[in-house]
């Protein structure tokens, strides 16, 4: 049994949803980057497999949890944030519809998995951010139709 294969079969572990979406983009990340490793040393090859073989199983638990708990309403206190993470929406955004805003913050989200996957971490930390920020607007509009 090849780590390609032990890849595939941990990538069962995630719910069937998340798998349809991500499992093929997953699959091909990692074969690449064994195709990058296959020249380094064994040391280097046995650290990057024992990573992202914890990631799965981190990532699979993450996923079933989020998808198994319920979702709870807590009290919200808005409190104005200063911070680049949470500015006010641009212009662009303002004028955006909700479904359009809603697909710019699933591609963000897809983008955050997609660099954490490839290791960029400082792209998947920009892309979490826009997330929440787009987030944020998306709960400030379901607020304001609901009052």
């Amino acid at each position: 049994m090849n780590i390609l294969t032990v890849y595939r079969v941990l990538l069962c572990l995630y719910p069937d949803d998340f798998r349809q979406q991500f499992a093929e983009e997953m699959l091909e990340i990692f074969q690449q980057r064994i195709d990058d490793l296959s020249t380094g040393g064994g040391a280097k090859f046995a650290s990057f497999g024992l990573r992202e073989f914890t990631g799965l199983l981190i990532g699979a638990a993450r996923e079933w949890m989020a998808k198994i708990m319920p979702k709870k309403k807590y009290f919200v206190v808005s409190i104005p944030i200063v911070s680049k993470y949470f500015p006010k929406p641009t212009a662009d955004e303002a004028a955006m519809s909700t479904p359009r805003l809603q697909q710019r913050h699933d591609t963000a989200k897809a983008s955050m998995f997609q660099a954490a996957s490839s290791h960029d971490f400082a792209a998947a930390r920009a892309f979490e951010a826009e997330v929440a920020r787009l987030r944020v607007f998306l709960h400030r509009r379901s607020r304001l139709h609901k009052d």
